[in-house]
């Protein structure tokens, strides 16, 4: 029988945490810290975007950051995944780019550097040609936006080559916080 002041914790699965909250910006913040030690770079944390936990014999933690590289540099956006421990001992367990900019939730917006998505874009010319039984040849993104959802939409107008002709489309990609992507939509473009 729990007694009087007993805190019921649900273990399992991710759970949001507040972006504002003190601990996960500290959580942040270290995760940031442990990176620059190990990749000897000078990242300097800017905000908690996005933040989940799980509670199992400790925490697990996914937590959207965003950096700029040096001051005055461009801002990028990084999936940390790190542990703490019951006894507060924090790992940090993996530092994954994401994009080169991650607005706030909404609305499209431009993607500065194209060459930043084309893996994207070639997702989207290889998974049509599964689906289409296409044998486009991707060349290049032309241009772009993202949206952030539970996830991040990317509409693309991409070239893609066919019999040594060029193409272009557009091309709307889902990509979700696990990082697993889907073709939505691929259709030609003007």
């Amino acid at each position: 029988m729990a007694g009087k002041g007993t805190v019921f914790l649900r273990m399992g699965g991710y759970e949001p945490i507040d972006v504002n909250d003190l601990h996960a910006i500290d959580l942040a913040r270290f995760a940031v810290e442990e990176h620059n030690k190990k990749a000897h770079t000078h990242l300097i944390f800017i905000d908690l975007v996005k933040g989940e936990e799980q509670i199992v014999a400790g925490r697990n933690y996914k937590l959207i950051v965003r950096v700029v590289n040096g001051i005055g540099g461009p801002i990028h956006s990084y999936l940390a995944q790190l542990y703490e421990g019951l006894d507060g001992q924090r790992v940090l367990q993996s530092f994954t780019f994401l994009i080169a900019y991650i607005p706030q939730p909404g609305g499209w917006q431009p993607i500065e550097d194209v060459k930043e998505v084309e893996a994207i874009g070639r997702f989207a010319v290889n998974e049509h040609n599964k689906q289409a039984h296409a044998h486009l040849k991707f060349e290049e993104v032309v241009k772009g936006e993202i949206q952030i959802v539970e996830g991040i939409n990317y509409k693309l107008i991409l070239r893609a080559i066919i019999e040594e002709k060029p193409y272009t489309y557009m091309a709307l990609v889902f990509e979700d916080l696990k990082r697993h992507k889907s073709l939505i939509d691929f259709v030609p473009s003007n």
